[in-house]
């Protein structure tokens, strides 16, 4: 199920034509039927770790391996512009990952205190 289709039944909830629990009950076999993408690896390791703190600003995201592409979607804005910023493709962590990659994957510190950390754990 893609953005769309779950804003089209937000739609039809916000206009009246279906009730929050018809709304639900869609939105649960729409999700049931979806095929979400997976990393394949042989990797022991069960999750992909992602913490960026700049100042006073700090995300810890840790999406299960299994996850990842779809997970990706998840990240905040501002996470996402700050990994870009330091030239991390999270595309090339993923091929990384499933061609067998451990441990830590991304260190940076800057020196305005700003880290980015991306592993495996």
């Amino acid at each position: 199920m893609n953005s769309e289709e779950r804003m089209k039944v937000l739609q039809m909830v916000e206009e009246k034509k279906i009730s929050v629990e018809e709304a639900e009950k869609l939105l649960a076999e729409m999700a049931d039927t979806e095929q979400l993408p997976v990393v394949k690896t042989s990797n022991s390791k069960k999750f992909l770790c992602i913490e960026v703190m700049d100042g006073e600003e700090q995300v810890k995201i840790n999406l299960p391996i299994s996850l990842v592409k779809s997970g990706l979607s998840f990240i905040p804005k501002e996470a996402k512009t700050h990994l870009e910023n330091q030239n991390i493709d999270l595309n090339e962590i993923i091929k990384a990952i499933e061609e067998g990659a451990d441990g830590k994957l991304v260190d940076i510190q800057e020196k305005n205190g700003a880290k980015v950390s991306i592993y495996l754990k």
